[in-house]
């Protein structure tokens, strides 16, 4: 009876630990990303003010290191570290579908969420693209 008894309880176990994971498919883990911008996209007509900021931004983005958290529950949460004033941690939920997970932060104001970043073929690398602005997270 004693083998029975385990036998049942390391299917629970594995049932709540284990299904939910490969539920989620391969993107539930920690990611390492990046923000890169591609000043060619910009509006030609941008004011020299504001392409210098941007130019600015830009510059200090690349010694930033970006950490997605995608869990089990459904949540994620980004943690930008790096060279000045570091935004807060960014928290939310997230979905799959079709090759994309999306990302809708539950923090009030924040501009164009959700955000659907494309899902590479090898489930490693998650991108996101908007106007000059690409951030690339790759699986640890």
């Amino acid at each position: 009876m004693n083998a029975l008894v385990k036998l049942v309880v390391s299917t629970a176990l594995l049932s709540v630990l284990v299904v939910p994971a490969l539920a989620a498919g391969s993107v539930v883990g920690v990611w390492h990303g990046m923000i890169r911008y591609d000043m060619s996209k910009l509006p030609p007509n941008l004011a020299p003010a504001q392409r210098r900021t941007l130019e600015a931004r830009a510059k200090d983005h690349e010694k930033d290191t970006i950490s997605l958290e995608i869990k089990n529950d459904h949540s994620f949460v980004i943690i930008v570290t790096g060279k000045g004033t570091m935004p807060p941690p960014v928290r939310g939920t997230w979905t799959q579908a079709n090759g994309k997970v999306s990302l809708q932060t539950t923090k009030p104001g924040v501009p164009e969420s959700p955000k659907a970043f494309i899902l590479s073929k090898d489930g490693r690398t998650l991108t996101f693209s908007y106007g000059p602005t690409t951030m690339t997270f790759r699986k640890s």
